[in-house]
């Protein structure tokens, strides 16, 4: 049985997802947003377990987008979504 912290943790609905990440448009594609990890990057978990996580390069000028999916199909569905929001972002 889990500890009432860990319910009432389970019971709190999740923060809405921060405007740029709205600006990504991954939310429109890939559902709600139930995890957001800024550690290294932003890496956003999905209901659906997608994972996107953008990051920059240790050693170059550039962002990286890495994803999870359940398949390869959707994976590049998610990278090209991924690749084309943060291009429109750059490019303002």
């Amino acid at each position: 049985m889990p500890s009432p912290v860990r319910q009432a943790t389970r019971a709190a609905p999740p923060p809405p997802p921060p405007p740029g990440v709205l600006a990504l448009g991954l939310v429109d594609v890939c559902g709600e947003l139930i995890h957001l990890d800024e550690t290294d990057g932003v890496r956003m978990t999905f209901a659906r377990n997608e994972i996107v996580h953008l990051r920059p390069s240790g050693n170059a000028p550039e962002l990286r987008v890495y994803v999870e999916a359940d398949t390869p199909a959707r994976a590049a569905e998610l990278l090209a979504v991924g690749l084309d929001g943060v291009a429109s972002w750059r490019h303002g």
